[in-house]
Formats: C-alpha cells, structure tokens, sequence
C-alpha cells in the first residue's frame, strides 16, 4: 500500500503521499454518507406525505355513509394529476435508480478524460465543477 513504486521499500515521499491521499479518501467518503443522508431525508418526507394523503383518504371513506360519493371525485382528481405529474413521477423514479442502484460518482471523484471534481450531490441533479474554479 505505501510502496507506490513497488521498489520493495518505502520512502518518505512515498508514505506522505498515501497518507495524504488515504486522509483525502476519509473526507470524500464522510461528505458522500451526508449527502446521502439528506437525500434519504427528502425521501422519507416525500413517504411521510404519501401515507398522509392515503390515510386521510381511507379515513374518509371509513367514516363517510356512502363510500362511492367519496372515492369518485377522488378517483377523477387522481385521473387527471397522472397526466400533469406523469414526467415528475418518471425523472424521480429515474432518480431514485440512480442514485441508489447505478449511483457512478461520488463526491470528489475525479470523472476520468476531464479536469471536473464533484462538489455534491443532490435528488435530481449533480454538480459538476471545472478543475481550474476549485
């Protein structure tokens, strides 16, 4: 791990390097769990909301005579939002794959054959900046 020129023996040089180095990887990882958690809070709140609404909704029709009477303008409501939010659904279910399935870079991480770093991530889009603005 420290004979970066696989001489057989290590340098000064050679341990500062990869101390530095395993020091820089600490930090990277540590800012990778934080964003991470914040992105898992965005969820859990969105899924706080979600069973909100779905409760309220078998609320009412629990305590409502006529169960038909509640669910029709409901169902309609529904009906006509899946054609308004049908995008948004479909960029944040490819979001949620992203990030937790196929998830490519990580915060600090060099993307190879450019001079870029990544400062952070967010739910729906990376940054990405130029090496010379760091």
């Amino acid at each position: 791990m420290f004979d970066s020129g696989k001489n057989g023996n290590v340098s000064e040089e050679e341990f500062i390097q990869t101390f530095i180095n395993c020091q820089f990887e600490k930090k990277v990882l540590s800012n990778s769990l934080v964003d991470m958690s914040k992105i898992i809070r965005k969820v859990h709140k969105f899924f706080v909301v979600l069973i909100i609404a779905v409760t309220l909704v078998i609320s009412t029709m629990v305590f409502s005579m006529d169960i038909i009477k509640s669910v029709a303008p409901l169902a309609t409501l529904i009906f006509a939002l899946s054609f308004v939010f049908e995008n948004s659904c479909k960029n944040t279910f490819e979001c949620f794959v992203f990030l937790f399935m196929s998830h490519p870079y990580d915060i600090g991480v060099d993307v190879p054959g450019l001079l870029n770093r990544i400062p952070g991530l967010q739910f729906a889009d990376d940054a990405v900046v130029l090496a010379d603005s760091a």
